[in-house]
């Protein structure tokens, strides 16, 4: 192995052995005035070009038959350009009048990147879905 090849190897190890986490915990519920059948969520990292949007999280259902449909999801994310992580929840329904599917991006706001430590950031919702979202 040469001598270059050999520091990038301890540099990427030495990067990787101290890189911190940001954690996002998230629960609350979604507001619907019937019982729509179908709700999921995702969290997602935003970037300004959406092909570079990632997600933080797998879809996750809502974990409620009946109102109130209540959600928690889980995602862990590494590393962004900037200081700070742009989030939104995304949310797969047809709570709406004719039962079609719709896909609601809600807006979580900034979070600040984890750099010394790692950083779990908590947060309840309660989100309005009812016709409200793009058809999927």
């Amino acid at each position: 192995m040469s001598p270059l090849t050999c520091s990038l190897t301890i540099f990427l190890f030495l990067f990787a052995v101290n890189a911190q986490y940001t954690y996002f915990d998230v629960s609350g519920v979604l507001i619907c005035p019937f019982n729509a059948p179908y709700r999921e969520v995702r969290l997602m990292e935003i970037d300004s070009w959406p092909s570079k949007n990632e997600p933080v999280s797998d879809w996750v259902a809502s974990t409620s038959l009946r109102p109130p449909h209540k959600f928690h999801v889980k995602g862990k994310q590494f590393d962004d350009p900037g200081s700070e992580f742009e989030m939104e929840l995304w949310i797969r329904h047809n709570c709406t009048d004719r039962g079609n599917t719709m896909e609601l991006h809600y807006d979580m706001g900034d979070f600040k990147i984890a750099s010394s430590e790692d950083i779990t950031y908590t947060k309840i919702y309660e989100i309005d879905i009812y016709n409200k979202g793009e058809e999927d």
